[in-house]
């Protein structure tokens, strides 16, 4: 199953909470416009960059690097006209590149602050075992209960 697929699956449990209210329609919108926008770009980039939000006319698009900013670029006036197409409100597109170290750079801060992993507490583990009770058989419940089984010396 793949990550997006997962998190719809989890988004579909969340959706019989009533404590998250408008969450999961919200996600899920999200998760239908970039799936939505996946197919509009071209298939060699579409890997390679997330939507962002569409602000004031304005599509904010997140890429890995430079080249697929400029290739994207070349491609914005087509890929505005099929997003109107769609009834998109999008007049412009605005593409940032985003850096390549951030996870690097997080994790020195980590080490440099001697930031440790917080552990989680006894009544997190038997909230996620009671959730777990309440799940149907699906992916989401079997990742609880792995993760749990790791976790379960913390």
């Amino acid at each position: 199953m793949t990550s997006c697929k997962k998190v719809i699956s989890y988004i579909d449990h969340l959706d019989k909470l009533p404590e998250y209210g408008s969450l999961p329609f919200t996600v899920q919108q999200l998760s239908k416009d970039q799936s939505i926008f996946s197919q509009l770009v071209p298939k060699n980039l579409a890997n390679h960059c997330t939507m962002g939000r569409i602000l004031n006319g304005k599509l904010t698009i997140q890429v890995r690097n430079g080249a697929i900013a400029t290739k994207l670029k070349q491609t914005s006036p087509t890929l505005i006209r099929k997003m109107q197409a769609l009834g998109w409100k999008v007049t412009a597109i605005h593409i940032l590149v985003q850096a390549p170290h951030a996870e690097q750079t997080l994790k020195s801060f980590i080490v440099q602050n001697n930031i440790g992993v917080r552990k989680l507490s006894q009544t997190g583990k038997d909230s996620l075992r009671h959730l777990t009770t309440t799940l149907q058989n699906s992916e989401l419940k079997d990742t609880i209960q792995r993760f749990l089984a790791k976790h379960s010396d913390d």
